[in-house]
């Protein structure tokens, strides 16, 4: 593959990554006591421009809320420096965390009270089921109208991101793949991806060193930028909720 695309993406994407804390950062983060002395823990280290917009009141919804507008423009921004034809394929991560959301809505449950006024879900979130799938088959989620028992949801939106690939790249699928694998075992957890988090990571991190200037790079960087948001999240969470202390 002709690198010359992806060097200034490569470039920006090594910036973003190295922020990312690992295990250990995670650990010693996590022994950080209470709400307020975590956040200006972050406040002053890597992540500082991803909490700059979380206030010291702890409004977990508000919190919530913040982490994933974070995401969603992250990962536009990525699609941003990658060569056109990748962009569409790279911007369907954008849906990878907001899977079990999306069960929920498909299994006509009724919407949790986020989801209402979530910018993205939100249009899903009609309380009548067939209006609720009426919608989704009006949007770019369609895709994943099959879903069953026999055809996951995870399977569905692999298959479909498979489809915008502009071509194969065998270490983009083997990547896939893995990741499909570890959602699969984790599937009926509220946060299937997080709670195989150190699994998922070691597999990313060793994507993105082994592909640089590639698409593979992008996917690694943006699918453990997705894990960090969600361990921050319940970092944050769970302080502000119940005074103790997050999970690695």
């Amino acid at each position: 593959m002709n690198t010359t695309p992806y060097a200034y993406a490569q470039a920006r994407l090594q910036a973003h990554y190295a922020r990312l804390p690992d295990a250990g950062a995670r650990h010693r983060l996590n022994g950080s006591g209470g709400y307020g002395h975590l956040l200006q823990e972050l406040r002053h280290g890597e992540l500082r421009g991803w909490v700059a917009g979380i206030s010291a009141e702890g409004e977990v919804h508000t919190i919530a809320a913040h982490l994933r507008q974070l995401w969603r423009l992250e990962v536009d921004l990525v699609a941003g420096w990658l060569p056109t034809a990748w962009r569409t394929g790279i911007q369907w991560l954008v849906w990878l965390p907001e899977l079990p959301a999306i069960a929920l809505l498909l299994a006509g449950s009724p919407p949790p009270s986020w989801v209402r006024h979530d910018p993205l879900l939100r249009h899903f979130a009609d309380g009548d089921p067939q209006r609720r799938r009426n919608a989704f088959a009006a949007s770019p989620l369609a895709a994943l109208l099959p879903a069953t028992l026999d055809r996951p949801l995870d399977q569905l939106w692999l298959t479909h991101w498979r489809r915008q690939w502009p071509q194969p790249l065998p270490a983009l699928e083997r990547l896939a793949q893995r990741l499909a694998q570890l959602y699969a075992e984790q599937r009926g957890e509220a946060a299937p991806l997080a709670a195989a988090h150190n699994q998922a990571e070691a597999l990313l991190r060793r994507a993105f060193r082994a592909h640089p200037f590639t698409p593979v790079a992008a996917a690694a960087y943006l699918t453990l930028a997705a894990l960090t948001l969600g361990w921050l999240d319940g970092a944050l969470a769970s302080r502000a909720l119940f005074g103790r202390e997050g999970t690695a």
